[in-house]
């Protein structure tokens, strides 16, 4: 077993085969101590359970497991070989390069296509970020941590509120506004202007100065990459009113042409751009670029009372306390039926 991090769904942990084998998975253990916790859970387990399909990250199966005086929920999920987008850009920034063009455009090509799938599917992601969107061997684009909150598009308002990382959260989120596919648009314009400027939109040194600055602040002149359809793209995508936001499939297009389309130029935007690309970066400017991008993204995003571990600090605290009790998973098959926890 090995610890890959904590995120919304609470801990993730990598786990292999019994016997030394390199067949892997990633499992998230989610508390599910109370009924609200439980009947959010089996929504989620039957949303995901459907979503299968080349553009999403496998969902293998799930079991329960009482520990102490709380319940958990285990979802095991495939291992991804590939990198993330974050794992791609941090890549680049250590060896002082940057993507080319043409490479972006494949990259957020592909996610459109991804983020489609679960639109289609009548699903949205609230919580696209680098460290979600995995490449694979082949060069197709998967998201994780997708279903979180399978009947959003049928309430009339949020479930409480979104759980996301604030450095991608649309600013109609921050404001507590209700979570639409456009919410989801300006995380892929979030994430596009990563990939060409290799740093988030807004820059902050915590929370409260960046939910300011995504809500008011205007996008600053980009550094890199001096490509206008890139530039106008990206200013449409992260404009703070939802229904200026392109649709996903205006989105396709200008990605397929890579021309402008008419219902970009009434946008009439004058950026400025001082294009850098291919310059040498100092090794002192690359270190300190690599900090503020990992301060600013592990920034958190707006807390959801239902899955949140920071929802219940005693569960916290009980949770990380009896995290050693735990007693090794093995997966006994290659097949990965869901599997039975060891007495």
């Amino acid at each position: 077993m090995f610890s890959l991090g904590q995120g919304r769904m609470g801990i993730t942990e990598l786990w292999c085969e019994k016997g030394g084998s390199r067949h892997r998975v990633v499992m998230k253990r989610i508390r599910t101590s109370t009924d609200r916790q439980m009947a959010v859970m089996k929504e989620k387990i039957e949303t995901i359970n459907k979503l299968k399909s080349d553009y999403v990250i496998d969902f293998i199966g799930h079991f329960e497991k009482q520990i102490g005086s709380d319940k958990y929920t285990y979802l095991i999920f495939e291992l991804s070989e590939g990198q993330s987008f974050f794992d791609l850009v941090l890549e680049m920034l250590e060896f002082g390069s940057i993507l080319t063009q043409k490479r972006i455009w494949e990259l957020i090509t592909r996610l459109c296509l991804s983020l489609n799938y679960l639109h289609k599917n009548r699903q949205l992601h609230t919580n696209i970020k680098p460290s979600n969107i995995f490449l694979t061997k082949q060069g197709n684009v998967k998201l994780d941590d997708y279903g979180s909150y399978p009947d959003l598009l049928a309430r009339k308002d949020n479930p409480n509120m979104i759980e996301s990382t604030l450095s991608f959260t649309a600013p109609e989120i921050i404001r507590g506004e209700k979570y639409t596919d456009k919410s989801d648009l300006w995380s892929v314009g979030a994430i596009l202007y990563f990939l060409v400027e290799q740093r988030v939109p807004f820059q902050a040194d915590n929370e409260s100065e960046m939910k300011k600055k995504i809500m008011n602040t205007t996008l600053k002149a980009m550094e890199f990459n001096g490509n206008e359809l890139f530039i106008v793209l990206i200013h449409a995508l992260l404009s703070k009113d939802p229904s200026k936001r392109p649709k996903i499939e205006e989105l396709l297009l200008v990605a397929a042409t890579k021309k402008f389309q008419p219902w970009m130029k009434s946008l009439q935007l004058t950026p400025q751009t001082t294009s850098k690309q291919q310059q040498t970066i100092p090794q002192t400017q690359i270190k300190q670029q690599i900090k503020s991008l990992k301060q600013s993204i592990s920034l958190s995003g707006v807390s959801d009372p239902v899955s949140s571990p920071s929802s219940s600090s005693s569960s916290s605290s009980s949770s990380s306390s009896s995290q050693s009790q735990i007693p090794l998973i093995y997966l006994n098959t290659p097949t990965f039926t869901p599997p039975v926890p060891p007495p």
